[in-house]
């Protein structure tokens, strides 16, 4: 992501946005807005939740910015890389989530052949992640399915 993808589809490089995309380019998981608020208003006091929000709703609208809902009620954010298709690993104790690329070939041909036209799809595997397979024990994370306590990653 270039300043310039900004531009070229007619918005401004805000000092939010620049901050705001600079926290996404360096987090390596997914973030849901309150923690890039956290880590955004540590530069930035002033900045509010809700300018965080509307600032990640033209983002995602703009196609600089994935959300991914992974079905515990947190949406969280990711810069959108070139790296192409990808999905996601979640761990269903502490909530850390990586992206891993995941070409997915034929899936268009696959439904399209009974009629239905893809326009887009959610693969979220959920498990331990390193760090809580090899702590004490892997039950459940909680008394709920997988992901339903929202991480805390800033401590």
């Amino acid at each position: 992501m270039e300043p310039g993808d900004l531009e070229r589809q007619g918005l401004r490089l805000t000092r939010q946005r620049r901050e705001l995309l600079e926290v996404l380019r360096r987090s390596p998981g997914m973030l849901t807005a309150e923690e890039l608020h956290r880590r955004v208003a540590q530069r930035q006091p002033a900045v509010s939740l809700s300018t965080i929000y509307r600032n990640l709703d033209i983002l995602t609208e703009a196609g600089l910015v994935c959300k991914v809902e992974i079905g515990d009620g947190f949406a969280r954010y990711e810069l959108r890389r070139t790296e192409g298709h990808h999905h996601h690993l979640v761990c269903v104790r502490c909530g850390r989530s990586e992206s891993i690329h995941c070409p997915v070939t034929g899936i268009e041909e696959l439904f399209g052949r009974r009629g239905f036209q893809v326009t887009g799809h959610r693969f979220v595997v959920y498990g331990y992640c390193p760090a809580c397979r090899d702590s004490a024990g892997t039950g459940p994370a909680s008394d709920g399915p997988p992901g339903t306590r929202a991480p805390d990653r800033d401590g």
